[in-house]
């Protein structure tokens, strides 16, 4: 079922019980009318699926410079683009989509410190080459680093992309 999908009427779809209680809708119609756990079960790690993240939009002022960015070094695919270059969407090999927009009329396109966009690479040889590939492209990404976050050893670059979007290029190391 869509989440957006609801077959109950608004009033009997609000959760109930603690903040993060699961709206009834994503629940079984047998565990609607029964005690209610403080964790909703499709969402629950011990319990259910796990969640494919679909799609991210990000808000750039170089649409198509981001876009050929994206398609150029990270393998993405252009599936359209839209407006005077206002809108593209594309497309990774897993299928996931990337959509690029540009910001509405006077307002900027702004991200709060340290947002980025991370990719991941298949080993630490290939954060290398992509990023002498980058430096070879006239942009000027950051020193690859050796780095240990909560356990998670990994070699890593930043790179600022056309429009102001940071991008991490990392791979995991043993």
């Amino acid at each position: 079922m869509n989440v957006r999908e609801n077959p109950q009427p608004a009033s009997e779809a609000k959760a109930r019980g603690p903040v993060g209680s699961c709206p009834d809708f994503l629940m079984s119609r047998s565990r609607r009318f029964s005690v209610r756990s403080q964790a909703c079960p499709r969402f629950n790690r011990d319990r259910t699926k796990t969640m494919k993240l679909n799609h991210l939009n990000l808000i750039t002022s170089e649409v198509a410079a981001l876009a050929g960015f994206f398609t150029s070094h990270f393998g993405f695919e252009l599936v359209a683009m839209r407006g005077k270059d206002a809108f593209a969407i594309l497309r990774g090999a897993d299928g996931f989509a990337l959509n690029l927009m540009a910001p509405g009329k006077g307002e900027p396109a702004t991200y709060p410190d340290n947002f980025h966009v991370g990719l991941f690479v298949g080993s630490p040889e290939l954060v290398h080459a992509k990023q002498a590939e980058l430096t070879e492209a006239g942009f000027a990404p950051g020193e690859v680093e050796d780095l240990a976050r909560g356990g998670f050893k990994s070699t890593t670059f930043y790179c600022m992309a056309p429009g102001g979007i940071l991008v991490e290029v990392g791979s995991s190391r043993t």
